[in-house]
């Protein structure tokens, strides 16, 4: 029985995926109902028989991380792109490549400076925890903001 949902799940994904067939030409071939061919696709996602992925060329952005870097004396430079200008979301892409960004680098011994700042706060949410022996976090200002106490875990 899984055997033939799964099946017909990859089916229904590579004509939608692949071939182009819209959802109810999917189901007029297979003679099935529209809303069942919606969930077969979301049941392809979900078991992972079907992956997303988009490129997008602006995220690629190295030719202009290494002119920002040089034209100021940096090491590294990240560039996030947020899909919309709003402030919250601008700030929510910024903490995700900035936390991305910190989780690569970070290292035992470290010495964190930490600012404050409703940005630096969006990217504290985003750090994952790291099991560091002696990290250093000497909070700067306003660290009422962010809790270093997760920041150097």
């Amino acid at each position: 029985m899984q055997h033939d949902k799964n099946k017909l799940a990859i089916s229904a994904a590579k004509l939608y995926y692949q071939s182009g067939f819209s959802q109810a030409e999917i189901a007029k071939e297979l003679q099935l109902s529209r809303p069942s061919v919606s969930r077969l696709l979301q049941y392809a996602k979900d078991m992972g028989f079907v992956r997303i992925e988009i490129f997008d060329p602006i995220e690629d952005q190295g030719q202009l991380a290494q002119k920002v870097a040089a034209a100021y004396g940096l090491r590294d430079v990240c560039i996030a792109n947020a899909p919309i200008e709003d402030e919250e979301e601008v700030k929510k892409y910024i903490g995700q490549r900035g936390a991305a960004y910190i989780n690569e680098i970070i290292q035992d011994g470290d010495i964190i400076g930490v600012g404050w700042g409703t940005t630096l706060h969006s990217l504290s949410h985003q750090l994952i925890p790291h099991p560091l022996k002696r990290p250093d976090c000497p909070a700067r200002r306003g660290h009422h903001l962010v809790d270093e106490r997760n920041l150097c875990q």
